[in-house]
Order: C-alpha cells, then sequence, then structure tokens
C-alpha cells in the first residue's frame, strides 16, 4: 500500500478564519492577513511501528493546546530521530496546509512552525499532497468524491460547510464550546479519511507524483496570464445572450418564465400546452 511507501508520515489538516477571502486574494495574501489564524489542527503521526497513528488535534480554544503541541512536536522529532526522513502531506498541501503551517498563528498564540524544531516540518515544496495522489490514480481529487469512490470506513462529514461559512469566512462569529466541538469532529475525521485513502491506493510511483508536484507549484507562483480585455468583452457577450434568451423565454412562455433556468415554469407550460 502506499502508506507503507512514505512511512514514517505526519497527516495534517488545518481549519482557518480570517477576513480576506481566499478564493479572492491567493493564498499568499490570505496567509499575509493579520487577521488570519488557525482555528484547529488534526495530525495523525504514523511510523514503522504505529502503521495506524498517533492522533493529536487540538484547537485555539483548548486548555491542553500546549501539551497536544509538545506532544506532537515530541513524536515528529522522535520520528525524525529514527533515521528516516519524516514525510508531511495533507490534501491540498500545495494549495492550503503547506503555506498556512509556514507564516500562520494559532489565533491568540505562535506560528504554527514555532512550535517545532529546526527543520521540522520541511519547506513548502518537499511535502506530498494526496490531492495530486488522487489525481494520479484517477481518482477525484476533492476528499469528499475520493472517500465516496474508494468507500471509506469515514465520509466526508457534511457540517463542514456550515462551520467553514460561518465561522471562517470574512465576517466570522466566534464559536462557541459547541461549535468547536463540532470542528474538532470534522478536521479529525479530514485527518483520518486522508489515512484511509493512503492506506486504500496501491504502490506509487513518487517520482511522477513529484513531477506533478512541481509542475503545480510552478504554475501557482507564476499565475496564468490572461487577456482581461478579451475576458471583459466575453463576459459582456455572455450577459447580453443571457438577457436576450431571458426574453426570449418570457414571450414564448406568456411571462409564466422569466428565466430559461426556470425549469419548472417551463415544464408547466409545456403540460399546459
Amino acid at each position: 500500500m502506499l502508506l507503507d511507501q512514505i512511512l514514517p508520515c505526519v497527516i495534517i489538516d488545518f481549519e482557518t478564519r480570517s477576513q480576506a477571502d481566499l478564493p479572492t486574494v491567493g493564498i499568499d495574501n490570505y496567509c499575509a492577513d493579520p487577521a488570519t489564524g488557525i482555528i484547529a489542527v488534526s495530525a495523525i503521526v504514523c511510523t514503522e511501528d504505529d502503521r495506524q497513528g498517533t492522533l493529536y488535534a487540538t484547537n485555539y480554544q483548548a486548555d491542553d493546546f500546549e501539551s497536544v503541541m509538545r506532544g506532537l512536536a515530541d513524536a515528529c522529532a522522535d520520528a525524525e530521530s529514527e533515521g528516516a526522513d519524516l514525510t508531511w502531506l495533507a490534501h491540498n498541501a500545495d494549495g492550503f496546509d503547506a503555506h498556512i503551517l509556514e507564516s500562520v498563528r494559532v489565533i491568540g498564540r505562535e506560528v504554527f512552525r514555532d512550535y517545532f524544531d529546526p527543520g521540522i516540518p520541511p519547506d513548502y515544496g518537499q511535502w506530498l499532497d494526496s490531492q495530486t495522489l488522487c489525481r494520479i490514480h484517477g481518482l477525484p481529487a476533492s476528499l469528499g468524491n475520493a472517500a465516496r469512490f474508494l468507500k471509506t470506513p469515514i465520509q466526508k462529514n457534511p457540517i463542514g460547510d456550515k462551520l467553514i461559512n460561518k465561522f471562517s469566512k470574512p465576517g466570522f462569529a466566534e464559536p462557541t464550546p459547541a461549535d468547536m466541538a463540532e470542528w474538532m469532529t470534522y478536521v479529525t475525521e479530514d485527518s483520518e479519511i486522508v489515512w484511509d485513502i493512503l492506506n486504500a491506493l496501491p504502490e506509487t510511483d513518487l517520482e511522477a507524483l513529484e513531477a506533478d508536484a512541481v509542475a503545480l507549484r510552478q504554475i501557482n507562483a507564476r499565475g496564468i496570464a490572461l487577456d482581461m480585455a478579451l475576458v471583459n468583452e466575453a463576459v459582456k457577450l455572455t450577459d447580453k445572450i443571457r438577457r436576450q434568451a431571458h426574453a426570449e423565454v418570457a414571450e414564448l412562455t406568456g411571462g409564466v418564465a422569466t428565466k430559461y433556468t426556470q425549469l419548472d415554469r417551463r415544464a408547466s407550460c409545456r403540460e399546459r400546452g
């Protein structure tokens, strides 16, 4: 199994919040925003002797935060001292988690990296990304879809969307202890799903994985050149065609449907002749 190829390893997942909108500003600006902070973290440290792994999970409100972090840091240092390089892995490591670990503070506390010895974790670019692993094996890249395809014992928790919308995005609320309990269930399950995926995948050509990862990092760093004048004209043309289509549908249905997307109203008109 792929999991056995990468032992010892750390599977990690972060939940964050910010007044910056990640899809709009990009990961670098998101991490640099002073309001960006880590809400919760879940990490599974797997070794040759403990393939199933030991879970370390905590959040910025937790009374045991410091002790959990010391335990995680010590477990990582012990794994490194056994001679094999410790593999750090996350689902979307290249697009999110590796950046968060490198420069973002736990809310009201230190930058996450500062809890570890120098060189642990590795720099960005030296992680494995389970999204890339899924793509290489022809699986959906999203964690939830990959889990459904593989029928993993734990499936993606739908409560995540509610939590992220309420507590992670600009204008976020402060989570109550009950909310935080839901966060911890969600972030812990995500780490366990990644473990299940790694345990389900066959041995992998990690050189091919690295080539895919390098190409992705280069694209992310360089960006994609767009002719914005052409893009803006295309948007205007699309809007014009959409308005024309809406007007035609309204005329054909006698105003019952005013948009071509109102399929139920269009069907009602067909039923009435």
